[in-house]
């Protein structure tokens, strides 16, 4: 479900924080930058997954409107 849609997001950030951006982590002092920051990292990611599926969504729609174009 969405939940683990979700769950998954939060991972993938937290992945790929730890494995690319390690150096922002020892920068952080204050334990609520962090969350916020991690907070910012997830809304982004969420939004670029939205965007995403909003073009997947209209790809498949065209295809699909085109393929029942041509069996007409």
């Amino acid at each position: 479900g969405l939940v683990d849609v979700y769950k998954r997001q939060v991972h993938d950030v937290f992945c790929c924080i730890a494995s690319s951006h390690m150096d922002i982590l020892d920068r952080v002092d204050n334990p609520k930058d962090l969350k916020n920051y991690m907070l910012k990292a997830v809304k982004n990611r969420s939004i670029s997954i939205l965007r995403h599926q909003k073009v997947r969504n209209e790809y498949d729609a065209k295809v699909a409107n085109a393929a029942e174009v041509r069996c007409r």
